[in-house]
C-alpha cells in the first residue's frame, strides 16, 4: 500500500499504525484519515437525525456536511461562511439536489454574532 493511503474493509476497523517508507509503520493516535470524512458515521455519532429541527452550521465549506445534514433533519439548516465562493458552491450543490431547507449566509460570526434575524 502506498505511503499515506489507508484501505477501508467492509467492516472498517481504524488502523493503529500507518505505513511509512521501507516497510516501517508509525503509530496513529486520535482521528485518522480513514474516519475524517465518513460523513454518515460522523452524523450518526453526533445524533443528527429527524428529531432535530433547525440546525446552525459554522463554515459550510464545499457543503460536505451541509447537504447530508439537510437530508437528515426535519427543519432548516442555517449555514454561515466567511467565503462567498464556499457559499456559492454549497448553494449550487443544494440546487442540483432539489434541497429547499438550506439557508446560506455570508457572515463572520466572531465579528457579527449569531443572530439569524
Amino acid at each position: 500500500m502506498p505511503v499515506g493511503q489507508y484501505s477501508q474493509p467492509e467492516n472498517p476497523v481504524l488502523p493503529t499504525t500507518r505505513p511509512l517508507r521501507d516497510g516501517l509503520e508509525q503509530p496513529i493516535s486520535g482521528l485518522v484519515p480513514l474516519a475524517l470524512f465518513d460523513v454518515p458515521l460522523i452524523m450518526d455519532s453526533l445524533g443528527i437525525d429527524r428529531t432535530l429541527a433547525d440546525v446552525v452550521e459554522l463554515g459550510c465549506g464545499y457543503g460536505t456536511f451541509s447537504l447530508p445534514v439537510v437530508r437528515r433533519i426535519s427543519g432548516t439548516l442555517a449555514t454561515f461562511d466567511i467565503e462567498q465562493d464556499m457559499l456559492a458552491r454549497t448553494r449550487a450543490r443544494a440546487a442540483g439536489s432539489s434541497i429547499r431547507n438550506l439557508a446560506c449566509d455570508m457572515r463572520d460570526v466572531r465579528h457579527d454574532g449569531f443572530s439569524c434575524s
